[in-house]
């Protein structure tokens, strides 16, 4: 017949046995006030409900932001040998009458990929076609 070896432990596993047991005693203790008092933690729980429905119908739901900060923020990540094409690239968002500025910085990241930072500065909102 087999007999069973008693398993050793490791400092590691002692250490979350001891994490895991003060978390369930805080858990008990905390769910031992919550039983004793009952009235208050349905009343928080209603104030917490409230709230949240509250914030959710006060605070905007687009994705998009309402205002306009005029600027728009690209990377171009791309071999080194098409820097043609990026040309081509600014050269079309340059021709667009509500661009102001186009800024741009290269960054080789390796020998083979460079990316470029790009930032757009648009016109201001009265001034756009």
């Amino acid at each position: 017949m087999c007999t069973e070896h008693p398993k050793q432990t490791g400092r590691l596993s002692l250490g979350l046995e001891w994490c895991f047991d003060a978390m369930v005693a805080n858990y008990d203790h905390a769910l031992t006030i919550a039983l004793r008092h009952r009235f208050i933690t349905r009343m928080v729980m209603f104030a917490t409900v409230a709230l949240t429905i509250a914030l959710f119908s006060i605070i905007p739901k687009g994705f998009i932001p309402q205002q306009d900060t005029e600027l728009i923020l690209g990377v171009d990540t791309s071999p080194e040998g098409v820097a043609a094409a990026q040309e081509q690239v600014i050269a079309l968002v340059l021709k667009d009458p509500a661009v102001a500025i186009l800024k741009g910085t290269a960054l080789s990241h390796s020998s083979r990929n460079q990316s470029v930072h790009r930032s757009v500065r648009s016109c201001p909102a009265s001034m756009r076609p």
